[in-house]
């Protein structure tokens, strides 16, 4: 029956971290930072854990048989599991609807979030408190060994249950199943536990032992329980022990948070990996505990040795920080990016944090079994298995909390994990002094104290080490220069620069940089996107607020323009506010402007209390893989937002498509999609997208005012002058011709955090988004199908703007040509010939080109390879308007019976043209003969070709209509 009973605690510990889990990612949605849901998680957990195990500890003794409680205990569990999703969304529809209204104070706001996510989660979490001590004290009455054994073996396989609980979660269940579909397993595990446990409490019925009090003879008789205090204080002090052993525990947790997450990343899973390591040293260090209880001779003077090399071993970890972060940097040479690779990746991180952690938290795991058993032999009184237990969670409360929002903000990282180390050697020297070790050996113990805490004073954490992201491939830390790091509520900000590019970065991840001595960063172009793209749209005075701050150049070029009224700009972290000063001058409008806002909060409380609608939001936060920036591309935060913008504004999102993919990108552009009729994707920089969503149509009509407003145009001239760079030539698609791509999808959600689950892995396998490629690299234009109207207007405005053909490439391509012979290296040739004789511009200067003629010469010669002749007769054709040849030419390839390996811009070209000219036989034969099996084309654009052939007959004809 005892393994049983050891068994189905794993399981309850297993179900116990579901909960944490989940509510850390309910938690972070509702305070809008993950950084403030995990400290609010942790506290709330283990205040109800605190609470639950006081309570337990007073009702215990007078149950004799604690199993029927526990079963009762594991029922409401699971009810409050089932209960919960529902639960948040009232709670929290309540606080939004009242924010106007009852919380104008940013601090009494964040003070009613904190009581309602109490209300939400603390009768759970102290019910999950009652669990320990009730079953504590069944097995001690049912194995009557007075805790030697069952005390560790429960601390083990409780907290075993809870690092394996934790990781399933973050990898299995929510990716699976959802949140919600993660409650309901979590509910129904509870369920059977206690159907599990009323079984085994019938049975123990029968063989249940008495009460501690009635059946230990007394701690006199145990050698290892060793005293030289009064009873009272004794037991106040080793209350206090516990207390402090969990503050100082959790001190190191929220330090070794931050450090690891600049080690590994700040994404959810790696938040998950170090929780995991975290409890798993905690279990390997309460299962040891049984061991020592069997052969310590002092308890006291071994859990003392134990805190000093609890504080000892947390040391180490600042010391020897600098191996962690290199293994990182080089293990980007040894994991090869492909799917297989990934999960060894990930158990290598969690090697990394136990490395880091477990040598810690083996020692921290040792001291409640052995404070238990201490207390209930010394006092005789089985309430202390839910006191000890208790007050170590409420030290665990203030550890927290105090350390996440008092001792990070002004101690930073490395004083930080010191202080929790200070405590703990300085328990373990009270300890000795208390239970009188002899005067030389606690000298010598101080003096080994003493030492090992002296090199804090003088070791620092290199910041061209830890905040230049190792976590996203080797880096070479000597090409940049530390200016300034601040460890702020939420993240770690550090600002670097070199020569020719400053930076500012969040966790270790850029998040923004400005180009240095004429030099233009990408970034640069992106910052100006996600400004000068929506303001291309503004015809008249408007309001606006931005989301994030990055270097603050978004901001700066909005607020250049005349237009613009007002401007709240909404970040959550202070600290990226005062580093950002450092890009002043380029970035004066932020600090210098009396139209800008500054408003240090969470963007959806902050939408909510001020109840103002606005012209224009851009939403520009950090990456997505970003642990809690993924609740800003999703559904319900798109719904939320609609709220606060006037019935023609416009909702700006920045996307990334590095480190990415098409099927998150979908799912981003689904949740647009279902809140927003008008969607249209502009291109902002290399591999990045501005997506500008409004209830109403809209275009980019009005940069034609940029050259004619000053201040506009004065912010153009590092861009070389060209005020119509970010406007409707950027166009590439809307989400008019996405549609029937997203009929399938599933949008990226609160409760189904899609991008979250699987942004992280994008990252590692270095993926890049090819969705928007198939509409940018092309001959012939779905968009021509699709949204005429839209790709009309982009068409126009790039032939205005269309950039002349370089002279030299354009020499070498006709000097090629003029010498080209059969054997020549056609391949090369054909390349450079289709790079230089751009679609955009082709039909206006197609005969107008010498290489066009050579190139023509040749094919007639038929000097050049069969596939590349077709391909040039195609564009030939095309480009001439000899629509009866472009068929006869398609027809003559469909005729080939083994044809060549096309170039896939070529077969889309065709399947446009054929359904341009209404010739569904080609059209289908040309999908069934080459794309379908071609591994080339992407899913998605495959997809969109067969919908294409499905609606043909629709399609035509609406482009007749058209042309009439």
């Amino acid at each position: 029956m005892v393994r049983l009973i050891y068994g189905l605690f794993v399981v309850s510990g297993f179900v116990g971290l579901i909960y944490e889990s989940l509510w850390s990612r309910y938690l972070k949605l509702f305070l809008g930072h993950s950084f403030y849901g995990q400290i609010l998680t942790l506290s709330i957990f283990m205040g109800g854990l605190g609470i639950g195990s006081f309570l337990a500890g007073r009702l215990c003794r007078n149950i004799r048989n604690p199993f029927y409680v526990y079963a009762a205990i594991e029922l409401l569990v699971g009810v409050s599991g089932f209960v919960f999703h529902g639960i948040y969304l009232v709670c929290t529809q309540w606080f939004y609807e009242a924010a106007n209204v009852y919380f104008s104070s940013f601090w009494f706001a964040n003070l009613t979030k904190v009581l309602i996510s109490m209300l939400m989660t603390l009768p759970t979490a102290i019910l999950l408190g009652m669990t320990f001590p009730f079953i504590t004290v069944g097995v001690i009455r049912v194995s009557r060994d007075e805790g030697r054994s069952s005390l560790p073996v429960l601390y083990f396989t409780n907290s075993l249950g809870a690092a394996i609980g934790i990781l399933a979660t973050s990898y299995l269940l929510i990716p699976e199943m959802g949140t919600i579909g993660t409650l309901a397993i979590a509910g129904s595990s509870n369920v059977l536990i206690a159907l599990m446990f009323y079984f085994i409490a019938k049975k123990a019925d029968k063989i249940i032992g008495p009460k501690i009090t009635e059946s230990f003879s007394g701690a006199e008789s145990h050698k290892e329980i060793s005293h030289e205090l009064p009873d009272q204080r004794t037991i106040g002090l080793w209350l206090l022990i516990s207390g402090l052993t969990g503050f100082s525990s959790f001190i190191y947790e929220v330090g070794w948070i931050r450090l690891l997450g600049l080690l590994l990343g700040s994404s959810t899973h790696s938040f998950d990996i170090m929780i995991s390591a975290f409890i798993l040293g905690l279990a390997l260090g309460g299962g040891y505990a049984r061991k020592l209880i069997d052969s310590s001779r002092n308890i006291a003077h071994t859990l003392a040795f134990i805190q000093i090399l609890m504080g000892a071993f947390a040391l180490s970890s600042i010391y020897f920080y600098e191996p962690f972060f290199y293994a990182i940097s080089d293990s980007h040479s040894v994991f090869r990016k492909t799917e297989l690779a990934y999960p060894v990746y990930s158990i290598f991180k969690y090697l990394i944090c136990l490395l880091m952690m477990a040598p810690t938290s083996f020692f921290a795991g040792m001291t409640l079994p052995l404070i238990t058993y201490y207390l209930i032999n010394f006092t005789r009184n089985e309430k202390y298995t839910g006191f000890v237990y208790g007050w170590n969670t409420i030290g665990a409360i203030l550890g927290a909390s105090l350390g996440g929002l008092l001792l990070l903000p002004n101690f930073q990282i490395k004083y930080t994990i010191a202080s929790g180390a200070l405590i703990d050697i300085g328990l373990g020297l009270v300890l000795l002094g208390a239970y009188k070790l002899s005067r030389w050996k606690f000298i010598a113990t101080l003096c080994v104290s003493v030492l090992v805490f002296i090199p804090v004073l003088h070791i620092k954490l290199d910041p061209n080490l830890t905040t230049i992201g190792v976590f996203r491939g080797k880096l070479n830390a000597g090409d940049f220069h530390q200016i300034l790091v601040k460890d702020g509520k939420t993240a770690t900000i550090s600002f670097t620069f070199n020569p020719f590019r400053s930076m500012i970065a969040t966790n270790g991840k850029v998040d923004a940089s400005i180009g240095l001595k004429g030099t233009i960063s990408e970034d640069e172009y992106t910052q100006a996107a996600a400004a000068f793209v929506p303001m291309a749209a503004m015809n008249q005075p408007y309001d606006a607020a931005m989301i994030g701050l990055g270097s603050g150049m978004s901001a700066h070029y909005l607020l250049s323009d005349p237009l613009l009224k007002h401007l709240d700009l909404i970040e959550i972290e202070e600290q990226m506010y005062e580093l950002a000063k450092n890009f002043y001058p380029y970035n004066r409008n932020v600090y210098d402007s009396p139209k800008i806002r500054p408003i240090f909060d969470d963007a959806k409380t902050y939408f909510y209390q001020a109840n103002r609608q606005y012209d224009l939001i851009i939403s520009e936060p950090s990456n997505p893989w970003v642990s809690g920036v993924s609740s800003l591309f999703t559904e319900e935060f798109y719904e939320h937002i609609q709220r606060f913008l006037k019935p023609e504004g416009l909702l700006v999102q920045w996307v990334h498509g590095y480190s990415f993919n098409t099927e998150l990108m979908l799912t981003i552009i689904k949740a647009l999609d279902n809140r927003f009729p008008y969607a249209k994707i502009y291109l902002a920089g290399e591999a990045n997208y501005v997506i500008v969503a409004g209830n109403t149509d809209f275009n980019l009509d009005a940069i034609d005012r940029f050259e004619r407003e000053p201040e506009i145009a004065q912010e153009f001239l590092k861009f070389k002058g060209d005020t119509r760079l970010f406007g409707p030539q950027n166009f590439i698609v809307s989400t008019q011709s996405l549609r029937p791509i997203l009929e399938d999808v599933n949008p990226n959600s609160y409760f189904f955090p899609l991008v979250d689950n699987s942004a992280e892995k994008a990252l590692f396998l270095s993926q890049e988004v090819d969705l928007f490629w198939s509409f940018i690299n092309a001959i012939s234009f779905y968009q021509e199908i699709l949204e005429p109207e839209n790709f009309s207007r982009a068409q126009t405005d790039y032939f205005k703007n269309a950039p002349p053909i370089p002279s030299e490439k354009l020499e070498w391509l006709t000097d090629s040509l003029r010498i080209a012979r059969k054997n020549s290296n056609w391949n090369e040739i054909d390349h450079q010939f289709k790079k230089i004789t751009h679609p955009r511009n082709m039909a206006q200067m197609w005969d107008k080109l010498e290489a066009v003629t050579l190139y023509r010469e040749l094919v007639r010669k038929d000097i050049p390879p069969k596939k590349f002749q077709d391909e040039f007769l195609f564009l030939d054709f095309l480009y001439t308007d000899q629509l009866d040849h472009l068929k006869d030419l398609i027809r003559n390839i469909l005729q080939n019976s083994s044809p060549p390996k096309y170039n896939p811009v070529f077969l889309s070209a065709m399947e446009v043209e054929m359904l341009k000219a209404g010739e569904k036989a080609m059209y289908l034969q040309i999908f069934q003969t080459f794309i379908m099996s071609d591994t080339r084309f992407p899913p998605h654009e495959k997809k969109l070709l067969s919908w294409m052939g499905n609606h043909f007959e629709e399609l035509n004809r609406q482009l007749k209509e058209r042309r009439e």
